[in-house]
């Protein structure tokens, strides 16, 4: 479609002569070809991430953390370590949104995600499940490691109060534990919702 999204070599052994004008066809036809289908894979892509992010701040959405969830409780069916779900809430969001407007707010959303991003690993899972809910999936981490961990959220998280709506409405987190023990079968709900509350 006139647009180089991607290359070819081609080459042919020189006792079978040059390229004639029919061959320029044909391969003008299959390079036209791969084109498309490189720029269909480039959408597809495209399309897989949008519906597994997160507009907003770019981290898993419900659907695809709750995917990746199950993939790693089934995962952990077979491995020796414990891991933790971490439930991440703000509070007195809504006061900042009330008072100082959503842009305000959609900053509040990005650093949390920034403090989020900062204070885990890569192989950890980072959601954001909606409005000022967030999720952190810890591998390998028993109760001492997650709560050093929800400890070091809290901690960083104190940069959020330049943000808060009034003094009576300081914007803070609540985090809410759920470790996951090894040799045990939990359902994944039970584990979302022990983590929630």
């Amino acid at each position: 479609q006139g647009v180089l999204n991607g290359a070819a070599m081609l080459w042919r052994r020189i006792e079978r002569g040059a390229w004639n004008d029919d061959d320029r066809l044909l391969i003008g036809d299959i390079s036209n070809q791969i084109g498309i289908t490189i720029e269909q894979l480039v959408h597809h892509e495209r399309i897989v991430r949008i519906s597994r992010t997160d507009a907003m701040t770019g981290l898993l959405n419900r659907g695809a953390f709750l995917e990746a969830l199950t993939r790693q409780l089934h995962r952990l069916g077979r491995d020796p370590d414990d891991a933790s779900l971490m439930y991440v809430d703000l509070d007195n969001f809504k006061a900042v949104n009330d008072t100082r407007g959503h842009q305000a707010g959609d900053e509040v959303l990005l650093k949390l995600r920034d403090i989020l991003i900062q204070q885990t690993r890569p192989t950890d899972l980072v959601s954001r499940l909606g409005g000022d809910e967030f999720a952190v999936f810890l591998n390998g981490a028993d109760i001492g490691i997650a709560k050093n961990r929800a400890d070091k959220f809290l901690q960083v998280a104190k940069q959020l109060s330049e943000f808060s709506a009034s003094p009576d409405k300081p914007l803070g987190m609540s985090i809410g534990i759920a470790v996951l023990e090894r040799n045990t079968t939990e359902p994944l709900d039970e584990l979302l919702a022990r983590a929630d509350s």
